[in-house]
């Protein structure tokens, strides 16, 4: 079993831009696991039905492999962990285990931004270069004069049927909290 990190071409390059893929993977066998994004700069949070030991990062410009769990608590890159540039593809061994019932699956895109320091691309009251607007025009209405600051660096995920509506409304959820896919 492979993961396909789609968007990442040989030598580094997105043929398809700057995206920026999280997926946090829940064992539920681990022992050491968090609810934190991968960086809190993110702005969200992931539910505690998901929290994860293992996090995948696809970036479109190179990835990273975060494992958790580590005999002195420390977080760390895997530098062993790499996507295979010719077939997009992400080893199963990156997951720690082989998923099966009970394992969960939060999935986050966004843009990536080579020069800030989570690597996700902020937002902005509107639309600038490299950067996202949270409306296209200035409005009254509570999501436009939000702290962009503040805005989870998220452009979309994958929830469980029917929450994904209303799951990154940061004027309805404080702190955004992501719930998981649940393997059955």
């Amino acid at each position: 079993m492979n993961i396909c990190a789609a968007g990442i071409a040989a030598h580094g390059r997105s043929p398809l831009g700057g995206q920026l893929v999280d997926v946090y993977v829940h064992d539920p066998a681990a022992t050491t696991t968090s609810t934190a994004a991968s960086f809190s700069q993110r702005d969200y949070a992931i539910a505690a039905p998901g929290a994860w030991s293992r996090l995948i990062e696809v970036q479109g410009f190179g990835q990273r492999f975060v494992r958790r769990g580590r005999r002195d608590g420390r977080d760390r890159d895997d530098p062993r962990q790499r996507a295979d540039a010719v077939h997009h593809l992400v080893p199963k061994t990156a997951l720690g285990g082989t998923p099966g019932s009970g394992w969960g699956f939060t999935v986050v895109l966004t843009g990536q931004d080579g020069f800030s320091p989570d690597q996700a691309r902020g937002f902005q009251p509107t639309p600038q270069d490299f950067q996202f607007g949270v409306c296209a025009a200035a409005s009254a209405d509570p999501h436009c004069t939000f702290d962009p600051g503040r805005v989870p660096k998220a452009i979309d995920v994958l929830t469980p049927a029917g929450t994904q509506s209303g799951e990154l409304d940061y004027t309805v959820h404080d702190p955004v909290t992501i719930a998981p896919v649940i393997v059955p």
